[in-house]
């Protein structure tokens, strides 16, 4: 391993540009405002590695391990970029995560809150741990060349198209082979997203329902009908009523509970298991 830059401090605004780091051990770097432009890591290590306001532009990252890095302040795949054969490990997100594309990757026991994949593709992705609000957005094609010559922009984009295919041009993030079977979920928005490659946790606290809006409209009705606390009723209807514009949703004992308690949570979750049959 190249370890040029390890335990090392780098000056605040030094810049990388089109650049290749190969096997380079980035373990207790500060990279603090330091920017990268148009730069490749392969087989990279950070490891509790500072990223504090490190910009990462049009960065592509393969065979890459983070591992105790606090990225909720990082510039990741502004530009383009993308993610490939990576495993974040104990890693902090908050906000915005960008990357064209994540494939071939893992998300093992992260702190993920109030966090939203801004995309094209997830493809043979795992999460394992807690996901608190986790989303999906659709990676904005213009970003690609906002910032960069059209000729540049033009070869990242061929770059990209070449890894996600017919997602470039979906108007969906397309989610295919997500595992989310290590997982548990407290609000995941999987809203106008083609989820039909995702795999739920394997566990009696989740359930994946297709097609779940005439579901939640059936248990919408039995709780009118036969919901026995008044007191949580309205909190009940309108759990339901969430699910009425989606069409696949993983639901959570977890995201039921955190509205009430544990017997709310439990009672909500045996109704949508009673009408998904």
């Amino acid at each position: 391993m190249n370890i040029e830059f390890k335990n090392m401090k780098v000056s605040d605004g030094t810049k990388f540009e089109n650049r290749n780091f190969v096997d380079y051990d980035f373990t207790k770097s500060d990279l603090t405002m330091v920017v990268f432009e148009n730069c490749n890591f392969s087989n990279c290590i950070f490891h509790k590695t500072n990223l504090d306001n490190t910009r990462l532009w049009c960065c592509f990252f393969d065979g890459c391990n983070f591992v105790n890095v606090n990225i909720a302040a990082t510039t990741l795949g502004g530009w383009g970029g993308g993610f490939s054969n990576c495993v974040f490990e104990k890693c902090k997100f908050g906000g915005h995560i960008g990357g064209s594309y994540f494939i071939d990757s893992a998300f093992n026991n992260c702190k993920i809150k109030t966090v939203y994949f801004q995309t094209y593709l997830m493809k043979n992705i795992r999460f394992v741990g807690l996901l608190n609000d986790l989303g999906f957005r659709k990676f904005i094609n213009e970003d690609i060349y906002k910032y960069q010559s059209r000729e540049t922009g033009k070869q990242v984009e061929n770059k990209i198209r070449k890894v996600v295919g017919k997602a470039f041009e979906s108007e969906k993030v397309i989610l295919e082979n997500v595992d989310f079977s290590g997982s548990r979920i407290l609000f995941l928005d999987l809203k106008n997203y083609d989820t039909s490659g995702i795999i739920a946790p394997s566990d009696d606290k989740h359930l994946l329902i297709q097609n779940i809006a005439p579901v939640a409209r059936k248990v919408y009705a039995d709780i009118e009908q036969n919901w026995s606390n008044e007191n949580t009723k309205s909190w009940a209807l309108r759990c339901a009523e969430n699910y009425f514009p989606c069409t696949t949703e993983i639901i959570s004992f977890h995201e039921f509970k955190h509205f009430e308690n544990d017997e709310f949570g439990e009672n909500l979750m045996n109704l949508f298991i009673k009408h998904s049959n």
